[in-house]
């Protein structure tokens, strides 16, 4: 004997029928496969992750370096002092050394804060090259090296001695100076370096600050 349903109960049903229907149209569909979803509905971060990531130390637009300028406390008793300084970060580290001896050449001692200090190197000199060979020794290449008053040529060459060799990457032991082109001699501590001949730190020992180890 089959049962009547009852009016109530047909309500019932309807009703339920009709939340299947929607929850089925708003749930996710059960695929074979996994399907792919189009680049255009994923969110930024997903497509380029590095738009929300923090720079690396390596992609940061500038760097500090020390660069050494003079403090003349009498004539003939002068000392070399440590400038930390932020420079903009060339591309590549073999063009840092260029970037470093441009920067000195353009350091105003009062602009950097150090009203006391004095820049040996003449603002006339321009770097025609700066190429470092295997032997850890740069080969510097000025324009008007000679343009430094004579007085203070031996500064301005410890200057730039001691600002390359406190480099890391890439090191430098030493410089050899050439002007246009043209290997040239520099002064030293008592002494004058042939031309052709490297200048290490060691070279000025009076001026080594007491931070700096010999090379």
């Amino acid at each position: 004997m089959s049962r009547r349903i009852r009016p109530r109960g047909r309500a019932a049903l309807a009703a339920l029928g009709v939340l299947v229907v929607a929850l089925s149209a708003c749930g996710i569909p059960e695929d074979a496969e996994p399907r792919e979803i189009s680049r255009e509905n994923l969110p930024p971060e997903l497509v380029d992750p590095a738009s929300t990531q923090p720079a690396l130390d390596g992609d940061v637009e500038s760097r500090m370096v020390t660069l050494y300028l003079v403090r003349a406390n009498a004539p003939g008793d002068e000392e070399l002092v440590a400038v930390p300084t932020e420079i903009p970060r060339p591309q590549m580290n073999s063009e840092l050394p260029r970037a470093v001896v441009e920067a000195l050449l353009a350091a105003r001692p009062a602009e950097l804060g150090q009203a006391d200090l004095v820049n040996a190197l003449s603002a006339s000199i321009q770097v025609l090259a700066a190429t470092i060979g295997d032997d850890d020794v740069l080969d510097l290449d000025l324009s008007d090296l000679g343009g430094t008053e004579s007085s203070m040529q031996r500064l301005a060459v410890a200057q730039l001695v001691f600002t390359l060799a406190e480099l890391t990457v890439p090191r430098i032991d030493a410089v050899r100076f050439s002007v246009d082109g043209e290997e040239v001699a520099v002064p030293v501590e008592g002494a004058v370096i042939p031309a052709g001949t490297p200048v290490r730190p060691s070279d000025d020992p009076s001026l080594m600050p007491a931070t700096t180890l010999p090379r």
